[in-house]
């Protein structure tokens, strides 16, 4: 597993914090979080404040190829999902409002650093 550490620096404007502006996206309504960043559909999915320190973890849709079911002896199977339903990848993030640090946790499927 690969960890990227990132300082999160505010822009000259910006009034408010990184913290808080994490804490508004959350409260949020699941659907109200979607946004789009390089053709992917992306998501704060969770965000829970613990001694100080925010952790969050990201969901990517997957909206072209999905996965199969396999076994050694079967052929491979569609795996039936809802016609309202993705496959997604999940990358969890740690922030530190004190140090200004973002913490990711590398994900080569999920959403990356740069989403």
């Amino acid at each position: 597993m690969k960890i990227f550490a990132y300082k999160v620096v505010p822009s000259q404007d910006d009034t408010k914090s990184f913290a808080d502006r994490l804490k508004e996206e959350a409260a949020k309504e699941l659907v109200d979080r979607l946004y789009s960043r390089q053709g992917r559909q992306l998501r704060l999915e969770n965000h829970r404040v613990s001694k100080g320190l925010v952790e969050l973890n990201f969901v990517g849709f997957r909206l072209a190829n999905a996965p199969v079911r396999v076994a050694e002896t079967r052929e491979a199977e569609e795996i039936t999902i809802a016609k309202d339903e993705y496959f997604g990848e999940e990358t969890a993030c740690l922030y530190d409002p004190d140090t200004g640090y973002l913490v990711v946790q590398y994900n080569h499927y999920g959403p990356r650093v740069i989403s």
